[in-house]
């Protein structure tokens, strides 16, 4: 990994009753993205494994690219092959659509604000965006941040993350999250672990919890999955 790279995630929503051979033709189309468009310098495609039904969490599948400057992030949002694929599979609006709920977040991360490579085959990838309570001052934002980029010191299961502030423009069907905090694990043992272990649960955890008086993060979504490297790269 760069000591500077740009993010994009789209976590999507298969409608429930979509047929599995529609649902393959979605996520070949995904994995055709990089040899069309030359600027995506990594990516994955995940189908998410969190126990409870899809219908009760933001997303079926997630789609993550990385790119080496904003530029290519640009570059690539404004390709006519990823716009082309946009109109044909991502558009809610559509008669024929398969997909019924669509998010994205884009943000820089850097030596500070990340570590390691989350798209490392074989790891769960462990997603969490969220946008942030109005009523949430700076000082109580940045306390947020600074507790979960103590994290990965306190919990040693954490192997990659990232902390990152969204960078991209609304678009039109899409719901766009501010804010997303991401890691990976070498298995869910490991999971299991960090969201069970004491620091997790007394220090960070209440920044998400709407009754608190350190809440910050709301509309919070869950979501992991296995990095294939079927459909990684």
């Amino acid at each position: 990994m760069s000591s500077e790279l740009f993010r994009q995630i789209l976590v999507l929503n298969v409608k429930l009753g979509t047929s599995p051979e529609a649902e393959r033709q979605l996520e070949q189309a995904f994995l055709s993205l990089p040899g069309k468009i030359s600027c995506i310098s990594h990516y994955s495609l995940g189908r998410n494994i969190h126990p409870m039904r899809p219908e009760f969490w933001m997303c079926t599948h997630i789609w993550e690219a990385e790119f080496n400057s904003v530029g290519d992030l640009e570059i690539y949002e404004n390709d006519p092959s990823y716009r082309q694929f946009l109109r044909e599979y991502l558009d809610i609006e559509s008669p024929s659509a398969v997909i019924d709920r669509v998010a994205l977040i884009s943000y820089r991360v850097d030596g500070r604000s990340s570590s390691g490579n989350l798209l490392h085959p074989g790891r769960l990838r462990r997603l969490h965006i969220a946008n942030l309570y109005e009523g949430a001052d700076k000082a109580l934002r940045k306390a947020s941040d600074d507790a979960l980029l103590r994290m990965p010191r306190e919990i040693p299961e954490i192997k990659a993350w990232a902390l990152g502030y969204n960078i991209s423009t609304p678009r039109e069907g899409f719901m766009v999250f501010e804010h997303s905090w991401d890691a990976t694990f070498n298995d869910i043992r490991s999971l299991q672990a960090y969201v069970t272990c004491d620091y997790h649960l007394g220090k960070v955890h209440d920044y998400a919890v709407k009754t608190s008086p350190l809440y910050v993060l709301e509309n919070l979504q869950s979501c992991y999955y296995l990095v294939d490297p079927e459909m990684s790269d």
